[in-house]
């Protein structure tokens, strides 16, 4: 038991019940040293925390059943404004409903913390103030529009239920067949020369912990789940945090990590709730006194609102942090940098022919449709 206490005249009446998340509340008897049945009050609520049923502890006995006591009943339009004829109250009241927030009985609205929302207009009673950074979302939006599959976090965002209620190491590959639309494929290069460290030392502290290396203003990693705490192997697990407001933490994890003489490679492979569907490979090599590192990737778009809305802006956002990634790759091998570029071209997606190819890759692609971008620095 923790969380939220609620005192009247030095007096502790309400506690909020708490497991992982807060699963109700208790009425605190003003009798000291006695337990009274009805007191506690459990909150029975869907994939979005929204409140469908609360009962007490007080049970009920026949001869053939038991039962607990209903205090609550509420049935939700998708933006949360309650159906009538689809609920019931007995005479104690339950202050907690849409998205599990607490309801406001004098105005019927919700705090989100950022803005008050309004259930009745399915809509914020103010402007979101990252509204310039998605002009494709009117100011005024819950959830990004998608109440069946999100919840807004704060009034400023929406956090899709999948990634918040799966852990990173349960979630599901996604390959690059279940995507949207075509194929992205992308390659950034660098290649440095008299740098100050050599290929099997760089390998050991990418193997490390690569989050050191790929860190940028526009996603954050971390890891998530890792077997061997001397490095990452073959089903370790990133997170990684997306600065944007409509985006919640995604996931990838290690498929291969390979290491030569000449060099290595690191692949990981998207999770189910990530942006994207497919792969993308870390490869540095040394030949004398230049070594070059490589980012390469074949994906998919696997979120359908970026799909459909912001797969330009999306895409230079993830090219301008890879470029970043490379200058941080540079600075970490010192030396002189003879090369730093990043290309990116589109391929209409087809499927794998299983019969000829049945142990190939996960995709073959077509005829390039577009050479979307090219930039170089020398």
């Amino acid at each position: 038991m923790g969380g939220m206490a609620i005192y009247k005249t030095d007096s502790l009446t309400e506690q909020s019940i708490y497991g992982s998340s807060r699963l109700g509340i208790q009425i605190v008897s003003s009798q000291q040293g006695y337990r009274s049945l009805g007191g506690k009050r459990f909150e029975l609520s869907n994939h979005l925390g929204n409140v469908l049923a609360v009962v007490s502890d007080n049970i009920h006995q026949s001869s053939d059943s038991t039962w607990a006591e209903i205090i609550n009943l509420t049935d939700y339009y998708p933006f949360g404004l309650a159906m009538e004829g689809r609920g019931y109250q007995n005479s104690l009241s339950y202050r907690y409903g849409f998205n599990g927030k607490e309801n406001d009985l004098e105005t019927g609205t919700q705090d989100y913390g950022f803005r008050i929302y309004d259930p009745k207009i399915a809509k914020f009673l103010s402007v979101d103030p990252l509204t310039k950074s998605f002009p494709m979302l009117t100011p005024y939006q819950f959830a990004s529009n998608t109440p069946i599959v999100a919840i807004d976090l704060d009034g400023l965002e929406a956090e899709y239920y999948l990634n918040k209620r799966t852990n990173p190491e349960n979630k599901k590959p996604v390959f690059l067949r279940e995507g949207w639309g075509d194929v992205q494929k992308q390659n950034y290069q660098l290649t440095v020369q008299g740098m100050g460290k050599g290929i099997d030392e760089f390998y050991k502290d990418f193997s490390k912990d690569p989050t050191q290396f790929l860190n940028n203003d526009r996603a954050a990693f971390k890891i998530a789940y890792q077997q061997n705490e001397g490095g990452i192997s073959k089903g370790d697990v990133l997170a990684i945090k997306i600065a944007a407001p409509a985006m919640n933490e995604v996931s990838v994890i290690v498929k291969s990590i390979i290491q030569n003489d000449g060099g290595f490679s690191v692949t990981f492979q998207t999770l189910k709730g990530h942006v994207e569907a497919g792969e993308i490979t870390f490869t540095g090599t040394q030949k004398e006194d230049e070594i070059n590192f490589d980012i390469s990737s074949e994906t998919r778009l696997n979120n359908w609102f970026i799909y459909k809305s912001a797969e330009g802006k999306a895409r230079k956002e993830q090219k301008a942090s890879w470029m970043q990634v490379l200058g941080t790759v540079s600075d970490y091998l010192g030396g002189n940098v003879v090369e730093k570029f990043g290309h990116s071209s589109t391929f209409e997606y087809s499927e794998p022919d299983w019969k000829d190819n049945y142990k190939g890759s996960e995709v073959q692609v077509g005829t390039t449709k577009a050479n979307k971008d090219y930039h170089k620095e020398r």
